[in-house]
């Protein structure tokens, strides 16, 4: 938002930035009262994206620790489900899904 003034002897008019597509353009809103009340709903828009800009902040600060703790239990159990598999003789071939030794494929692969 701005106020706005074409010549010396002109009064101050109201401009709002409006995106249009990727370019920014400058709105006419009035001049005088018009202007006033213009520039008051604009300031209370931005003062409420601003408050609901900080309340997401804060809730993501407050959910961060339990993400931390949630994260550090997904690593844990992965690894006690990998050794599991793994002691079931389960394989993972280049990182795929886990298959289980066929019928002659272990004799194959602990001989080649």
């Amino acid at each position: 938002m701005a106020w706005g003034r074409r010549s010396r002897s002109a009064g101050t008019y109201f401009y709002e930035g409006k995106r249009v597509g990727s370019k920014v353009v400058k709105v006419y809103r009035g001049a005088g009262a018009a202007a006033q009340a213009a520039a008051r709903a604009v300031a209370a828009r931005r003062a409420d994206r601003e408050r609901v800009a900080l309340a997401a902040s804060e809730l993501t600060a407050r959910r961060q620790p339990a993400e931390s703790l949630l994260d550090q239990q997904y690593d844990a159990v992965m690894a006690l489900a990998t050794a599991a598999l793994y002691a079931a003789e389960y394989w993972r071939p280049s990182r795929h899904g886990w298959r289980g030794w066929r019928e002659g494929l272990r004799e194959l692969r602990v001989a080649g």
